[in-house]
């Protein structure tokens, strides 16, 4: 896989972890909890992306917030799979310039 879909700091990681965050804030207005949230769910995503090489960093933030929401946390699981196909797309048009 390319590092681009992989890396928190290419543009795509960048812009990747911008449309998460926004996702995370608008659920909750405590911006500290959407940042504790986001911090673990960063650290879920590169744990699955060591054990697995072919997917990528949306694929595996998707991933870890579904896991979060089935042990038991507040986010609706259709919120996070209505999210896959278009917010967390390792292939959707690429950032903004």
């Amino acid at each position: 896989m390319q590092e681009e879909f992989r890396s928190f700091t290419s543009p795509r990681g960048i812009h990747i972890l911008s449309v998460f965050r926004r996702v995370l804030l608008s659920r909750w207005d405590d911006a500290s909890f959407a940042y504790a949230v986001e911090t673990r769910l960063r650290m879920r995503a590169c744990e699955l992306m060591e054990q697995d090489p072919s997917i990528g960093l949306a694929t595996a933030l998707r991933q870890s917030l579904i896991e979060w929401r089935e042990c038991g946390n507040h986010l609706p699981r259709e919120e996070a799979e209505a999210s896959a196909p278009t917010i967390f797309s390792e292939h959707s048009a690429p950032p903004p310039a």
